[in-house]
């Protein structure tokens, strides 16, 4: 069930940039990130599942970069969150592989990545002010830019308060 999770995950990471930009260039870009997608998702292996979600990084910011007109933040937000449940998810999925995990060990994770989503989106706002103060001072360049930070803040946010609830469970094991 979880593999099945961050396999959609996956399938957003890479299919967004699309989405937004249907071009040969993205669908190049979406290439790497896809395979290593789902290679991480297939075999559980977490580094090869976060190159992929690097690439699916650089495959957005490409296409923020590449589009025309100004960049839906609705759409960055949805990038950022989609990002972080892929690595987190994953994570989650290869620790319990072949356990038997009951309906109280799940509901526990989900209110924990409940609360990591409110929080990067805490951040995220914060973030995505800041890019707009900036936007001010660079108007042509920092609208793709304010996009693309969104995304980050999400993702970086969502890393940072998730890191002492990773490394405090594995250090209690």
């Amino acid at each position: 069930m979880m593999r099945g999770v961050a396999g959609i995950m996956a399938v957003v990471l890479v299919g967004l940039p699309l989405v937004m930009l249907p071009s040969l260039v993205i669908v190049v870009a979406a290439v790497p990130a896809a395979l290593l997608c789902a290679g991480g998702v297939a075999s559980f292996v977490l580094p090869v599942a976060t190159g992929g979600a690097v690439f699916a990084l650089i495959e957005y910011a490409l296409a923020v970069g590449l589009a025309a007109g100004p960049p839906n933040l609705g759409l960055a937000f949805a990038f950022g969150i989609a990002l972080v449940a892929f690595v987190v998810v994953l994570d989650f999925a290869a620790r319990i592989r072949g356990a038997a995990v009951g309906p109280a060990v799940i509901a526990s994770q989900a209110r924990s990545w409940i609360t990591l989503a409110g929080s990067g989106a805490a951040v995220t706002v914060l973030v995505v002010l800041a890019a707009a103060g900036v936007s001010a001072a660079i108007v042509r360049l920092a609208h793709p830019a304010a996009s693309v930070i969104a995304a980050v803040g999400v993702a970086l946010a969502a890393l940072g308060v998730a890191a002492p609830l990773l490394t405090s469970r594995r250090s209690g094991a």
